[in-house]
């Protein structure tokens, strides 16, 4: 009776919240084609709706069961998601990527359904926009609206959002997504640091901003000054990222912290991966390159040296990966599958390690199941997000150019060993210490926004958004001191040269 008269009080108190929240219009607009990228937004929809909130979102990646109070406009098609090569990942080729995108993107805006929103004077409450490089061109969405903006960016960090937030980005101690290092930085890895800092710059802020300013043209009718001012009227950001987890950078009010708000509860394990779990007498081994890295441009040598490594191993393996587009002979201890539940063979206690391309998605989730990791970094973060794990002594490396048979076979026995193990766990309990969940501040703060509509876009940046390059830097106050100081110097010349002739 007492278990009755309990649950019944939960349900009441449930029922009360939601009916305590205000009903809010929220636009969510996730263009992406990374599946991954839209798994971090979708737990915050979910518990927005179940706080009685009304959503329409913008997505490659609609919800397969259909739930009251959210409906979408399908844009998948648009844009074909296209899987990064194992190789020719450099600097240029990403910016050239980045603009064929943008254009590309650009075409959601002519959707007709898009058109049909944009056109009908429809207003809501809050706009939810992936930040990332799309973000310059879907920004003003938010004024056709008439609805505050907030930013979710995927990853750790990215460029513009410093600048968009009225942050000064120091490049001592603050290493850029681009450059191999934390913020202890050697004297040549700051020289690194500055000069990439400067390179990210002058391409996302100058070459970029033709790009955008185009689009505007084209699609708004409008003229914008820069892509920075095209973000302006975003009033907040949410990152995927934790202090503890990752680098402790001083941040504004205005970048709020929610990494791991993809990582839901575990669920059971497929029955066929169970009982192969279940059987290894020694533990079992992960590998997966996630779901951006194309499969098929790794090699046959390289596919090869991995298995060769695995079949050494006392483990057993379960590898995420098409052997459909590379045929070959497995090692008796290994299993592959097209697809795996990460999350949840990550929880399993005979679940030893992950060999993972690092993304952060698989960082987190490795992070917060405690198990070592052995990075291969492909691409973009995962470079970064490797370093960082290194540092922490809860990872190993292996540069996939070297990537051989016995490389990969000592980098998993080392990552195997206590040491790694030990440091995991504590980083685990460091990830779990906080007020509240990921979940928890993300719809605090983003109900937080809609409270205070009209005063958000300012409430949580700091005045430097305001000021320009010489008044951030205080030329203009060294100006003002050296100014009479020089027409000091020059009038005493003067006077010291007239009473020489004299």
């Amino acid at each position: 009776m007492k278990s009755i008269v309990f649950a019944y009080a939960v349900v009441v108190f449930c029922a009360l919240a939601v009916a305590q929240t205000k009903s809010s219009e929220i636009l969510v607009i996730f263009p992406t084609t990374a599946q991954s990228h839209y798994r971090v937004v979708r737990p915050l929809i979910h518990r927005l709706l179940d706080r009685g909130h009304k959503i329409l979102a913008i997505t490659n990646f609609p919800d397969a069961v259909e739930r009251a109070n959210l409906s979408h406009i399908d844009i998948s098609g648009l844009k074909p998601h296209s899987k990064f090569e194992t190789n020719n990942n450099g600097i240029i080729r990403s910016i050239k990527r980045v603009i064929g995108n943008t254009y590309t993107y650009a075409t959601i805006l002519n959707h007709p359904t898009v058109a049909k929103l944009l056109r009908s004077g429809r207003k809501f409450d809050l706009v939810i926009a992936e930040f990332f490089t799309s973000t310059p061109i879907f920004a003003p969405i938010a004024t056709v609206v008439d609805a505050p903006i907030v930013g979710f960016c995927p990853m750790i960090t990215f460029p513009w959002m410093n600048q968009v937030m009225g942050m000064e980005t120091t490049v001592s101690y603050m290493p850029t997504l681009l450059n191999n290092s934390t913020d202890q930085m050697t004297f040549l890895q700051r020289i690194s640091n500055t000069v990439k800092s400067a390179f990210i710059e002058v391409s996302f802020n100058w070459i970029y901003d033709s790009v955008i300013r185009e689009i505007y043209k084209n699609h708004y009718g409008i003229q914008t000054e820069s892509t920075i001012k095209t973000m302006a009227n975003l009033s907040m950001i949410m990152t995927n990222d934790y202090h503890s987890m990752f680098l402790p950078f001083p941040k504004p009010p205005g970048i709020i912290e929610v990494g791991g708000i993809h990582v839901v509860d575990e669920k059971p394990i497929p029955q066929d991966l169970n009982d192969f779990i279940n059987n290894a007498d020694h533990g079992v081994v992960l590998f997966s390159l996630g779901s951006v890295v194309s499969e098929a441009s790794l090699g046959a040598d390289k596919l090869c040296h991995i298995l060769d490594a695995f079949s050494k191993l006392k483990q057993r393996v379960i590898m995420k990966f098409d052997a459909e587009k590379n045929k070959t002979q497995l090692p008796a201890n290994v299993k592959i599958v097209k697809w795996f539940p990460q999350r949840d063979l990550l929880a399993h206690p005979k679940v030893l390690l992950f060999i993972s391309h690092a993304g952060i998605m698989s960082v987190i989730e490795t992070i917060h199941c405690g198990k070592p990791m052995v990075g291969i970094p492909i691409f973009g973060d995962q470079i970064f997000n490797t370093k960082l794990l290194i540092e922490k002594q809860v990872a190993v490396t292996v540069d996939y150019k070297h990537l051989e048979s016995n490389r990969l076979f000592n980098a998993i026995n080392e990552a195997l060993t206590e040491k790694y193990t030990i440091n995991m766990k504590k980083l685990q309990q460091l990830y779990n210490d906080r007020p509240h969940s990921p979940l928890e501040t993300a719809v605090y703060w983003t109900e937080y926004v809609i409270r205070n509509k009209n005063e958000s876009k300012e409430l949580l940046k700091s005045q430097k958004v305001h000021l320009n390059f010489y008044q951030s830097n205080l030329i203009d106050i060294f100006a003002a001191f050296l100014l009479p100081l020089i027409m000091a110097i020059y009038i005493i010349q003067r006077t010291m040269k007239r009473l020489r002739k004299h």
